[in-house]
């Protein structure tokens, strides 16, 4: 391979590297449209809402006005969550085998 060549590579895929980082990222959700985040009189059912990313989309959709169950397999983690849900949701436990 060649220098031109390798240049011309580096020239090319240069060109979609910043699109694909932090930076790039950021550039473009300035033009992104402001969303608002209205879900009045939608009902979700989120699975794993104890923890982690379910936990937090179970929050967030409450706070925005939909009605959510969380469902889980541990009850003693969704007993954490239902006092934080609003009263019109609810948490519940589905592990069939407990012990």
């Amino acid at each position: 391979m060649t220098f031109q060549q390798l240049k011309k590579i580096a020239a090319f895929y240069a060109r979609f590297t910043i699109s694909f980082t932090q930076i790039g990222y950021l550039g473009r959700r300035l033009f992104w449209p402001g969303t608002p985040f209205e879900f009045s009189g939608q009902h979700w059912l989120v699975t794993g809402g104890s923890g982690g990313l379910g936990r937090e989309i179970a929050l967030r959709a409450a706070q925005a006005g939909a009605n959510v169950t969380a469902a889980a397999r541990s009850g003693a983690h969704m007993s954490m969550i239902s006092p934080i849900l609003p009263p019109l949701s609810s948490a519940i436990a589905t592990d069939r085998f407990q012990t």
